[in-house]
C-alpha cells in the first residue's frame, strides 16, 4: 500500500495546516510521538495468520512500538467497538473491517479522526473519504464456490439467481448477513434485483445458514454443501492453493466487490501510533504481501493475487452504503423471517 520504509525526516502531512490535538504533523515527529507511546491496539477482520504476519514486518520497521493485534470478525467487531463508544472507554487504536457503510456512520458521528496518510495518494479517489477518515486497505470480491469433486461443470450456477432452481434443492450454503459483513451487501443487492423472492427461493430450497465464512467454506470442501452462494477469494483461493477440490464461481450476474476499511477514532488512546500503522498498512511493501497472500490490494500499483484475475475482466457490483445503512434491522428481521429465525 505505501512505501515500507518511511522517510522519517521532513515529509510533512498534507493532511491539515493544524493537526488535531495530540498527533504530531511530520512523520519524522509522529515516530518519535509513537516511540514514546510505546504500543497500539489493532483490530483486523483478516485471518490471524495474516495478522501475524504484517506484525512481523511492523517490529522490523518500528521495533520500539508494540503492535497488540487482535482478529475480530466484522460480526464481531462492530458491536465491540461500538460498547467501547457507549462506556467512553475506547480501547482500539485502529480498525478495519468489511463493513464500509458503518465507517461512513461513525465518520458522520465524528467517532473517526481525519489523517491524509502520506499513502493515501497512492490509492484511487474512490477508495479513499474525502475528509480522509478512512481508506480501503484492501478489496475483497465475494463470488460462488463450488466442490469440483461434487458439482460437475454442466451443472455449476452461472447466475446467482439459478440457486433457486429445484436442482440446487440441499445443496447450497451461505453465512447470515447478520454476523458476515460481506454478506449484507451480498444478499441486499440480489434482493434490489431479484427482490425478496430471492430469499424465499432459497429458504425454500433447504438453504443452510451459517455463522461466517470459514464454517462455509469448510462445508463445501468437505461436499456436505457442495456450492456456497458467496465467499471471499482470499479463502477460496488460500484453500485452492492447498490442493482444496474448489473453484469460484464469477456469476454472470454480478460479482459483489467490497472495500476493507482503514481508520482510527478521534480519541484513540495512543493516536501517533495510530497514524502511524496506518501509513503503514496502506504502504506498497505491505500490500504487496497482502496480494501475495490472495488479496486484491486498493492501489494501483502491485498487481493481482496469485490466482486472481483483472478486476477489469469481472462484471462487478458495490452496494450502496447510504442503503446498507438504512435498512439493516429490517432487512436482518426479514431476512431472518424466512428461515424462522423470527
Amino acid at each position: 500500500m505505501m512505501a515500507f520504509t518511511l522517510r522519517l525526516a521532513g515529509v510533512v502531512l498534507l493532511a491539515l495546516a493544524i493537526p488535531a490535538a495530540g498527533w504530531a504533523a511530520s512523520m519524522d515527529a509522529l515516530h518519535r510521538a509513537a516511540k514514546k507511546e510505546g504500543t497500539l491496539t489493532w483490530y483486523s477482520n483478516s485471518k490471524k495468520k495474516i495478522n501475524q504476519k504484517v506484525a512481523k514486518e511492523w517490529k522490523k520497521a518500528y521495533p520500539g512500538i508494540k503492535l497488540r493485534h487482535i482478529r475480530k470478525g466484522t460480526g464481531a467487531q462492530v458491536p465491540t467497538i461500538e460498547a467501547e463508544r457507549m462506556a467512553k472507554r475506547v480501547s482500539v487504536d485502529v480498525m478495519n473491517n468489511t463493513d464500509p457503510a458503518t465507517f461512513l456512520r461513525w465518520t458522520r458521528e465524528g467517532f473517526l479522526a481525519p489523517f491524509k496518510a502520506p499513502n493515501d495518494k497512492d490509492l484511487p479517489a474512490e477508495f479513499v473519504e474525502k475528509g480522509h477518515h478512512y481508506r480501503a486497505v484492501s478489496i475483497y470480491l465475494h463470488p460462488g464456490v463450488y466442490n469440483t469433486k461434487k458439482v460437475k461443470t454442466s451443472d455449476v450456477p452461472k447466475k446467482l439467481s439459478d440457486l433457486t432452481k429445484a436442482k440446487y434443492k440441499g445443496k447450497t450454503v451461505s453465512a447470515t448477513p447478520r454476523t458476515s459483513g460481506v454478506e449484507f451487501p451480498k444478499y441486499l443487492t440480489a434482493v434490489n434485483r431479484y427482490g425478496w423472492d430471492f430469499v424465499k427461493g432459497l429458504a425454500k430450497n433447504d438453504h443452510l445458514l451459517q455463522k461466517g465464512q470459514g464454517a462455509v467454506l469448510r462445508m463445501v470442501q468437505k461436499g456436505e454443501r457442495p456450492i456456497g452462494v458467496g465467499n471471499t477469494t482470499y479463502r477460496i483461493w488460500g484453500a485452492m492453493k492447498k490442493g482444496r477440490p474448489l473453484k469460484p464461481i464469477f456469476y454472470e450476474d454480478g460479482t459483489v466487490m467490497i472495500t476493507v476499511n482503514l481508520g482510527t477514532p478521534k480519541d484513540a488512546p495512543h493516536p501517533n501510533a495510530a497514524r502511524l500503522l496506518i501509513n503503514f498498512l496502506v504502504s506498497k511493501k505491505i500490500q504487496k504481501l497482502l496480494v501475495k497472500n490472495h488479496f486484491y490490494s486498493a492501489r494501483k500499483d502491485v498487481g493481482n493475487p496469485p490466482l486472481g484475475p483483472a478486476l477489469s475482466s469481472l462484471k462487478l457490483i458495490r452496494a450502496d452504503n447510504e442503503q446498507l445503512i438504512k435498512a439493516r434491522g429490517p432487512f436482518f428481521d426479514k431476512f431472518d423471517s424466512f428461515f424462522g429465525m423470527k
